[in-house]
């Protein structure tokens, strides 16, 4: 998901980034924000089993 929007919203200045937000300076920026208040909230997953749970919450975190 980041390589795509980084993608697509390149280059990183604040006209190209969605909403035209002028506090936002750059695409690591607009990344910081976006995660928490839009991706986040939007994951949903199900795991039955606790190892498997646990190793894929650490790599997201990690990953994130």
């Amino acid at each position: 998901m980041h390589s795509h929007l980084k993608e697509r919203w390149r280059p990183a200045n604040s006209e190209n980034l969605p909403g035209g937000s002028p506090h936002f300076k750059s695409f690591e920026q607009y990344w910081n924000h976006y995660v928490p208040n839009h991706l986040l909230p939007r994951l949903h997953a199900y795991e039955l089993m606790m190892a498997p749970y646990a190793i894929a919450h650490m790599k997201i975190g990690l990953k994130l």
